[in-house]
């Protein structure tokens, strides 16, 4: 059970997550964080909830998850970044959600661009980014993480199958285990925020790369996953051979 103490506790000796405000029952985490980072809250503030009512994901899209079982958290970030690197965000907070998952569950997890991680087809993880820019500085950016621990909630067929890291483990997880090396991960990633080193390391746990796949949004598309450029943007081989580069869109694999 995630309580105030226990996470105050196991997040001691760590340089994010402080301070922590903490809600038996929110609306949605990233509301919450971006509250505070708006009025001035430090980097490393972490917002968790035992219970989230409004989670949403991109484009305004209902994030649902068993109550008592996922972990549901957001975390104020104060980067130096340039707007034309917002694309980053996700991909940071995609790819420490990734690690996580993976040395919890001693499976390995996979990452899909932009911002969810999949064991197989399965989503296990959705990351919400959002900031805030003055001018071509950033003010802020919030990570929110919505991970399905020991249960997976039932999904709409037109969406991915959901999956829980306790499922894929075989064994039941713990969400303070998974918080710890969450924000773990991400204070070890976030010196390569801004440069190609990101993108690289994204690459190698890139989900369908070298597949065929199809980009639905402004600019739809389809052909070959080549991998992520070196801002995070993710480039397509056409059949007509064209290589395209998309920063915004959602993916699925064709067929």
């Amino acid at each position: 059970m995630l309580t105030e103490a226990g996470i105050n506790a196991a997040l001691a000796g760590l340089a994010l997550g402080h301070p922590l405000h903490w809600f038996e029952s929110c609306g949605s985490t990233n509301d919450v964080a971006k509250q505070l980072a708006a009025a001035g809250s430090p980097a490393g503030t972490l917002v968790v909830t035992a219970a989230q009512t409004a989670g949403r994901g991109r484009a305004g899209n209902q994030w649902l998850a068993q109550p008592g079982s996922a972990l549901t958290a957001s975390i104020i970030l104060r980067p130096a970044l340039a707007a034309a690197q917002t694309a980053q965000l996700a991909l940071l907070g995609g790819l420490a959600a990734q690690r996580a998952i993976t040395a919890c569950a001693k499976v390995a997890a996979l990452l899909k661009w932009p911002n969810d991680v999949l064991f197989g087809g399965r989503k296990v993880c959705g990351v919400l980014a959002e900031s805030s820019f003055a001018g071509d500085c950033c003010e802020w950016v919030v990570l929110g993480f919505g991970v399905n621990v020991n249960a997976a909630p039932q999904l709409p067929a037109t969406v991915l199958p959901a999956t829980a890291v306790a499922v894929e483990a075989g064994i039941p997880v713990s969400r303070l285990q998974l918080l710890h090396a969450l924000l773990e991960q991400l204070s070890a990633l976030l010196p390569l925020l801004g440069s190609a080193d990101l993108s690289d390391a994204c690459n190698a746990v890139l989900a369908w790369r070298d597949q065929r796949v199809e980009v639905e949004g402004p600019a739809p598309a389809a052909g070959v996953l080549l991998g992520l450029a070196p801002d995070g943007a993710l480039q397509l081989r056409t059949d007509g051979g064209q290589i395209l580069t998309l920063h915004s869109g959602s993916l699925r694999r064709s067929g």
